[in-house]
């Protein structure tokens, strides 16, 4: 799976994960897949002397994601140095694009709007990293 976030008014990006396919200078994964928490905000009315309560859906949904992937690098330092690098230049907030390319080619979007990017995590290993990304936005749509 490919996951770039990007601004929809400057058109800037930034490529969070490349998709599965190893090599140097790739942010391979997402490892152990996507981790999501989909809501939908809702008011509970809670009726005096009544025997159930009343679910109001408002409407307002918000979708948290997160998942992790593995950047190799050729040396140690090019792995500082690229580390060092994506934290200064990685857009925080914008439209989610995750696009999916099945084995017969054929590939499938999905967009969150309205995302932000709440935390990146990167933990040191040799010649590589490992990047968590936690991600908060809109509904998930096509």
């Amino acid at each position: 799976m490919r996951i770039i976030i990007k601004d929809p008014v400057s058109g800037a990006e930034t490529i969070l994960c490349d998709g599965p396919g190893r090599g140097l200078d790739r942010n391979h994964g997402p490892l152990d897949g996507l981790m999501i928490d989909d809501q939908v905000a809702t008011q509970v009315a809670e009726f005096l002397r009544s025997d159930t309560v009343q679910a109001y859906n408002r409407r307002n949904q918000r979708t948290a994601i997160s998942f992790r992937v593995v950047r190799e690098s050729a040396s140690a330092m090019a792995a500082h140095a690229w580390q060092l690098a994506f934290h200064a230049g990685c857009l925080r907030s914008g439209t989610l694009h995750l696009t999916e390319t099945s084995a017969q080619g054929s590939t499938s979007a999905i967009k969150i709007g309205n995302a932000v990017i709440q935390s990146i995590k990167t933990t040191p290993m040799g010649c590589s990293r490992m990047i968590d990304f936690n991600i908060v936005g809109g509904k998930l749509s096509t």
